[in-house]
């Protein structure tokens, strides 16, 4: 009884209904099958919905195992890979002005004395960097540039990469080391110094994908 039921189990794929596949009764197995059918599309998954919510990584490795017959709803979105990497280079002009208001809130945090609201900042402000450096080279691998060979000011995308590496870690020493008035200045002048190149990279990578 309970496998007629995983065998009827319907999900939507960028709005189109379907049937789990004969075979498929667990979340990991449905994702695969919906990854291989859009590979064989050439498109990649956006993301997924449970309900209203969207599916993080983590829940998506945690729920490999789990059976479809426990799922109220679940949807599949698509992307075409030019059209979400064209999306993914104006979404990284976003997050690099708000990094930039980000390190000035955490700023002034370290000014007022707030250490709690300054290293959630500082911690927002190391992730979101990471995310953004890490970003930038999918995109270059996605346009068929070279990262070792792609230049951001006239500078190799790697020495960039090194360099901004080194920041991170040299603010995370200052932080076990209690200076949050060194890590203010790495915020708003060492990383904010990249602000502007990084986007330049990102407009760069963007206009050769139209």
């Amino acid at each position: 009884m309970a496998q007629l039921a995983v065998d009827r189990f319907r999900f939507k794929l960028d709005e189109e209904w379907h049937e789990a596949p004969g075979g498929v009764t667990t979340f990991g197995g449905l994702e695969g099958w919906v990854l291989d059918r859009l590979r064989t599309r050439g498109r990649v998954l956006l993301g997924t919905l449970h309900g209203e919510a969207g599916v993080t990584p983590g829940e998506a490795g945690r729920w490999r195992g789990r059976l479809l017959g426990e799922f109220g709803t679940l949807e599949f979105l698509s992307a075409e890979p030019r059209a979400l990497a064209r999306r993914t280079c104006r979404d990284m002009a976003g997050l690099l002005d708000r990094l930039g208001q980000r390190a000035q809130e955490t700023a002034e945090a370290v000014d007022a004395g707030d250490r709690h609201q300054a290293l959630l900042g500082i911690r927002d402000c190391a992730e979101g960097w990471s995310f953004v450096l890490q970003s930038l080279r999918d995109l270059l691998r996605f346009a068929g540039a070279d990262p070792s060979a792609a230049e951001i000011e006239g500078r190799p995308l790697i020495a960039v990469a090194k360099d901004l590496g080194g920041v991170i870690e040299r603010m995370g020493g200052q932080v076990s080391g209690g200076d949050l008035a060194g890590v203010k200045d790495v915020l708003l002048y060492d990383l904010g110094y990249y602000i502007l190149p990084m986007r330049e990279g990102f407009e760069r990578i963007e206009a050769g994908l139209d």
